[in-house]
């Protein structure tokens, strides 16, 4: 598989994961797995996870993108539907970044604390955040 990826710049309440956090991260979405899953017979490391959902950022080598967003169940099993657990791919890490990290950072951001609206008025209420931090796309397919 690929090297453990150090230069993800996380937001949050996303987190980057030691490698004993991602073994067992790995092995509960190996137990939840059914044969018709997506990531299925697929190679997968767990390098971030959010802290308030039970999501994690796995790099992978499925042809469905090189990374997956997925939402574990913690059933400890396969579910009966096999869209479980829930899994979003995403081609590259700008692409997880922008349509996923960013979004929740924001959404986090606004609910902590409040951001003048785009009205002339000053009021407050709408989030806006600007010039969320962006890092460089890292090598996903980098060997250790």
């Amino acid at each position: 598989m690929t090297a453990r990826v150090a230069d993800f710049e996380m937001l949050a309440p996303w987190i980057l994961i030691d490698s004993d956090r991602a073994k067992l991260l790995e092995a509960e979405l190996s137990r939840e797995l059914r044969s018709d899953h997506v990531l299925s017979g697929t190679s997968f490391e767990a390098v971030a996870m959010s802290t308030m959902t039970d999501d994690v950022l796995f790099i992978t080598d499925s042809a469905r993108g090189a990374l997956a967003h997925v939402h574990l169940t913690w059933s400890g099993k396969p579910d009966q539907h096999p869209n479980f657990p829930w899994t979003e791919f995403y081609p590259s890490w700008a692409h997880f970044r922008d349509g996923t990290m960013i979004p929740m950072h924001e959404n986090i951001t606004c609910k902590s604390k409040a951001h003048k609206t785009d009205a002339s008025n000053g009021s407050y209420g709408i989030c806006r955040v600007i010039d969320a931090p962006r890092s460089p796309s890292p090598d996903l397919k980098r060997s250790p």
